[in-house]
């Protein structure tokens, strides 16, 4: 609790009273460098993932994440300010190699050797200083073979040093000499370095940002540039001014296309953050090692703190995209992109917004395979905002998505892409320094093809009583043998624990305790997938806690009372818990009717309600019960609804043949009975006046007599239907039948 409370109240204080010392120190904090990259700040979205999509963007889709969960790694340093990729020990798989800030005194290298699949061994480091640099504090780092022996040689920029950058020769087999300061040239510094040969001699170039022009002049950044000379040693730097501000970050790239490598950097004219502004600068490069006058470019945000040039729309054109900051509003980070007009120089710059805080580096790679590059964006601070994805649609417009947080890193410092594992495909590395704690984080690339994936979930105890231990069991089925990855266990939206797979298998052990875990728990298990194998989510089981069987609750309505015999009556029933905290009555379990003591039927519930409907009730007043059958959980219950049943009401016509009559001749009488409901039944009784004639039965709603003694005169005859067992008495009216 303590720890949660120093990190949301004071850890944002600390870091901006670091960064806010550097500021006053030195006109601009330097990031490290980054070939090619820019970089973002987000303000944090705790619970989204970054996700694959379709038509250049990325929806939300927690079973196909676009990359796997993050893997922190110790860069052997507290304070580690960049990472390159680059293959180090002749074996073919990807390494990294890390600038570690002051650790104690000083700085230190650290060197992670790649395993081939994505993971690294334990770093090994390197001090930075020398005998007469002791404080040296690597910012930027570079890796390549800089004398000619076909052995990888690592580069540094260093600050507090007085050398122009230090030199790690390598031995080819991933371990490397000690440090050796070059050069002693103009500018102080230095927070970015790229290597590159700009005079077109075959030998690599060392190309530095620095702040400060000078010890004495740190009114103006500058590009300083150390030609090489084939075999490990360097000419003296020749320093270039750039702006009335601080350098931070630069790239070279041939951005006018005339096969001449130029020089792209990011400033902060004035004072980053503090009413200055951000601004991209070009120089354009004559070949030889020297470069044309700089040309400003407004990045749109209050810094420019990284760089990257990528053709983000398509057109054959490099384009520039900044971490640029906040926007000059103050209203939230940006990016600022620079489309190229493919001369070297630049349409008006326009600011993305990602919907987050100040943004700080972005790396420029096509992370989906669309053939559009995407800009992988970080935050200032991790602790509040997650790393972001502006996936590229290819007309130079972007869909913003986030990842989730990258705790335990803290203040983003680089961001940089490539393969680590061999598949093609471009894999995250966040590089942090601490409040906390430094590191960097590796994501694998996800949005390969995959094969489908299952998760099933079983409890061994449900229901469960507080305090009792509940084992859940994750097992993952798929095509391609034992899957590897992660299974998040979760309750409700919140995840309970993170497990590796062993053998296609994960488990959790827990316990519950008196009080709000006294409820109805949904569990879920959320594998991550792997290289091979697609995320997959189980069925949500409902983990039930408390001291059981729990009371339930049965009402039942009908759909009408008083009905009629035949007609249709539909009982509708409810069944809930006593209590809420318990869930809904599961699905399927039975609700039982009767009439009185005998059994009409059962039905399934569904959503806590169920249906019964029949028309086979009797002509009486009925008890109509429905009993809950109850579970483990749930006691059983009844209620019960008065359902009165009337017969139908019938009409009774009455007819004869002939009328007159003569006496002693035969007269038919025709009763004809109708009803709403069945078919009258049973029998008809005729009269004349007081006096019975004869009864026939029915048929088919219809009854005759026959009579021919019938006195001279006017008889009045009725007819009487005598009701069977859903149809009621009628009389007819009467017909007077004329005997002569």
């Amino acid at each position: 609790m303590t720890r949660t409370l120093f990190r949301r109240l004071y850890a944002p204080a600390v870091a901006a009273l670091f960064i806010a010392i550097l500021i006053v120190s030195f006109p601009a904090l330097a990031p490290a460098q980054l070939t090619a990259a820019s970089v973002d700040n987000a303000r944090r979205v705790p619970t989204a993932r970054l996700q694959k999509g379709l038509s250049g963007g990325f929806a939300p889709d927690q079973q196909d994440p676009l990359f796997l969960p993050r893997v922190i790694y110790n860069t052997g340093g507290e304070s580690p300010n960049a990472a390159v990729i680059a293959e180090v020990n002749g074996d073919g798989k990807p390494d990294l190699v890390v600038a570690n800030g002051p650790n104690t005194a000083h700085g230190t290298v650290g060197v992670l050797l790649g395993k081939g699949d994505g993971t690294f061994e334990p770093a090994v480091t390197y001090d930075a200083w020398t005998w007469d640099d002791y404080y040296a504090s690597p910012q930027a780092i570079a890796v390549a073979d800089v004398n000619g022996d076909h052995k990888p040689d690592i580069l540094v920029g260093n600050k507090f040093s007085s050398h122009r950058f230090g030199l790690f020769l390598g031995n080819g087999d991933g371990t490397f000499q000690p440090a050796v300061g070059i050069g002693q040239g103009p500018g102080t510094d230095p927070y970015s370095l790229v290597v590159a040969d700009l005079n077109g001699d075959g030998f690599l170039d060392v190309t530095e940002g620095t702040p400060c022009y000078n010890w004495d002049d740190c009114t103006t950044g500058a590009v300083s540039i150390s030609l090489g000379n084939g075999d490990g040693t360097f000419q003296p730097a020749v320093s270039n001014r750039v702006v009335s501000g601080g350098l931070i970050a630069l790239a070279v790239a041939d951005v006018n296309g005339d096969g001449k490598p130029d020089v792209v950097v990011s400033t902060c004219i004035g004072t980053c953050l503090d009413g200055g502004r951000g601004a991209a600068v070009v120089l354009l490069g004559r070949g030889d090692g020297t470069f044309n006058s700089p040309v400003t470019y407004d990045s749109g945000g209050n810094a420019g703190w990284s760089i990257a040039v990528s053709d983000v729309d398509r057109d054959g054109k490099p384009d520039l995209v900044l971490a640029a900051g906040d926007s000059a509003d103050g209203k939230g980070g940006v990016v600022g992109l620079l489309l190229g007009n493919g001369d070297g120089t630049f349409q008006p710059g326009v600011t993305i917004s990602p919907g987050t805080g100040r943004t700080r580096a972005v790396a420029a790679e096509d992370i989906n395979g669309d053939g559009s590059p995407d800009l992988l964006v970080a935050p200032f601070y991790l602790f509040e905002d997650p790393v972001v994805v502006l996936a590229g649609r290819g007309d130079g417009t972007f869909a913003p998505n986030v990842l989730s947080d990258l705790y335990p890193l803290e203040i983003a410092t680089s961001i940089v892409a490539g393969d680590l594992n061999g598949d093609g495909r471009p894999e995250l590395v966040v590089v942090a320094q601490p409040v906390y704690g430094g590191g960097l984080a590796v994501l694998l690339n996800n949005t390969g093809p995959h094969s489908p994936s299952r998760t099933a979930l079983l409890s061994d105890v449900n229901p469960a009583a507080p305090k009792q231990l509940v084992t859940y069991s994750a097992t993952v089925t798929g095509e391609t043998g034992a899957q590897t990855g992660t299974i998040s266990f979760q309750d409700g939206n919140s995840t309970i624990a993170s497990v590796p797979l062993v053998n296609s298998r994960a488990v959790y052990a827990t316990s519950y305790n008196w009080g709000k875990d006294i409820a109805a728990h949904a569990i879920s298990a959320v594998y991550s997938g792997d290289l091979h194998n697609a995320g997959s989510t189980s069925t949500t089981l409902t983990e039930y806690i408390g001291s059981f069987p729990v009371p339930s609750k049965v009402t039942v309505t009908t759909s009408g009372s008083p009905s009629l015999v035949a007609q249709p009556v539909t009982f509708a029933v409810s069944v809930s818990s006593a209590s809420p905290k318990y869930g809904a009555i599961p699905d399927g379990e039975l609700v039982w009717f009767y009439d009185g003591t005998a059994v009409l039927g059962s039905v399934p519930l569904a959503g806590g309600k169920v249906e019964y409907t029949t028309s086979a009730l009797s002509a009486k007043t009925h008890t109509i019960k429905a009993t809950y059958v109850g579970d483990g959980i749930f006691k059983p219950a009844t209620n019960a609804v008065t359902q009165v049943v009337n017969k139908n009401p019938t009409t009774t016509a009455l007819g004869s043949t002939p009328n007159p009559s003569l006496h002693g001749h035969l007269v038919t009488f025709t009763a004809t009975v109708r009803s709403a409901g069945p078919v009258p039944t049973g029998k008809v009784k005729f009269m004349d006046g007081t006096a019975t004639l004869g009864s026939a039965s029915l048929k088919a709603g219809v009854a005759t007599l026959a009579k021919s003694k019938l006195a001279v005169g006017t008889h009045s005859i009725t007819a009487q239907y005598l009701e069977d067992a859903a149809s009621a008495r009628s009389t007819s009216p009467v017909l007077n039948q004329v005997v002569q």
